[in-house]
This record gives C-alpha cells, structure tokens and sequence, in this order.
C-alpha cells in the first residue's frame, strides 16, 4: 500500500524545502527527510516519538521499496545486453570452461600477490546490511598491482 507523504507534513510557504511534521512539528529538508523523520531511520534527521506505528511502518516499507526499485535499475544499466542469460553448453565443456576460468584467476592472484613484496598492500573492508538486516563483510586486499 502507498502512502502519500504531503498528507504527513506541510510544506513551509516561508521557506524553500522546508517540511514540518504534522505529528510532532519538527521541521525537516524536504518530503525524503520526513520520510526518514517518519520512518524512524536514523542519520539525517531524529525520529518522531509521535508518529502513529502504522504510519512508521508504511514509511519504512515504502523507503525500502524504493531503494530496492533504485538498485534493481542500477543493475539493469550496468548490464551488458550483449551478454546472454543463458548458455546452452554440456556438462564437459561447462567444465573446461570453468577450469579455464579457474586457471586465470589464478594467474591474475598470483600476479597481484608477487607485486605486494615491491609495493605492499592495503587491507580493504566493505560492510552492508540487505533488507533483511543481515551483515556481509568484504575483506579485499588493494594494491597498485591490482585488488583481491
């Protein structure tokens, strides 16, 4: 179910961008950040102690749907349309194929390893949390000679 935010605040005919909440009437930068204020999504703005949970709930489930609808088209962008889907291969050359691939990652590794004893490296850590609020933590290793 959508839920319209402007039914949540008004905007400020004083002042360009300005929101104010109609449940606590804190003032925030624009609709996005009432969203947020509503939500109970820390960061950018304090949360309201006085919004009623079913409005809490719709914000954050619209919030979520949102970011989800933003990833999903990031990614269809950022694929290559000449690249099939699918493969229509044997087993026995899935297998070749994937040894083959196995093979160059293997020399790329060992490549960008040998160049740590002239440059070194730096240890890289990535950590996101998905809808689910489960934690994943990337480890890379980046050097001049390439990232692992």
């Amino acid at each position: 179910m959508l839920i319209d935010v402007h039914d949540h605040g008004i905007a400020s005919p004083d002042e360009k961008n300005k929101v104010a909440c109609n449940y606590c009437g804190k003032e925030v930068s624009g609709f996005y950040r009432l969203k947020c204020h509503l939500g109970h999504l820390r960061g950018d703005v304090k949360p309201c102690e006085q919004v009623p949970s079913n409005v809490k709930d719709l914000m954050i489930t619209q919030l979520r749907e949102n970011k989800r609808r933003k990833l999903a088209k990031e990614a269809d962008q950022s694929c290559h349309t000449d690249i099939p889907l699918k493969r229509n291969c044997s087993a026995s050359a899935k297998n070749t194929s994937k040894q083959a691939d196995l093979e160059q990652i293997e020399e790329y590794v060992s490549k960008v390893k040998d160049s740590w004893a002239v440059t070194g490296c730096s240890i890289v850590i990535d950590e996101w949390e998905d809808d689910k609020r489960r934690h994943l933590i990337n480890f890379l290793a980046d050097s001049p000679g390439g990232t692992i």
